[in-house]
């Protein structure tokens, strides 16, 4: 569902003329408002199709390095603009698992972009794939403040709202994390987070191999 304005045209414009920073500088948060509502809009639709059974999940083979090399070089502007630094790494070889590539991106998608959102400006973000022998596990490690021993029961549940907050005023809805055990759940996956407060999280996603 796209959610088309005028925002990033009048922008261009702005772009154009660089004595006028309050215009730009009010554009630029209209454009982040926008992208925030945009964001819901489409998290509210996979949380709907998700529970009421509309949307359907293959179950073929998928290839899981090229779903995240994919995800990272979207996500890679955006951590450079924080000089973030992505680190990525896994076993040699074709790495498959049974799911929906779709489904599988989407999973990729919302752990990069939760890792990138939250870290600090200069952090780290580390991402690797880990071989077992009927499953592979995908790993995306942050260096951000993250959670509380006593925040874990939020996590994975719908409108969860931690203490951590994204560091470059990005956007937070609090349904990435729900969606996403949705989605690997019905993939027949395992999700689950390893995190102490003040050093960061690590979010981890077993998936059965293709045979």
């Amino acid at each position: 569902m796209a959610f088309q304005t005028g925002v990033g045209l009048v922008n261009q414009r702005i772009a154009d003329q660089p004595q006028d920073l309050e215009w730009s500088t009010v554009l630029s948060r209209m454009d982040r408002e926008t992208e925030a509502m945009q964001g819901l809009i489409d998290g509210l639709l996979d949380v709907e199709a998700i529970e009421n059974g509309s949307r359907r999940f293959g179950q073929n083979a998928v290839n899981f390095r090229a779903c995240i090399e994919q995800v990272i070089e979207r996500f890679q502007p955006h951590a450079q603009r924080k000089d973030i630094k992505i680190e990525w790494s896994a076993p040699v070889g074709v790495l498959q698992v049974k799911g929906d590539v779709v489904t599988v991106r989407q999973v990729v998608e919302n752990l990069v972009s939760n890792a990138v959102k939250y870290s600090p400006i200069g952090g780290r973000v580390t991402i690797r794939l880990v071989e077992n022998e009927d499953e592979i596990r995908f790993e995306v490690r942050d260096n951000g403040p993250r959670f509380a021993p006593d925040e874990f029961y939020l996590l994975f549940t719908k409108f969860g709202r931690l203490c951590a907050r994204p560091t470059d005023g990005e956007s937070s809805h609090g349904l990435g994390l729900y969606i996403v055990k949705s989605l690997v759940k019905a993939m027949n996956g395992e999700v689950s987070c390893e995190s102490q407060l003040g050093r960061g999280a690590t979010f981890l996603v077993s998936l059965a191999r293709a045979s």
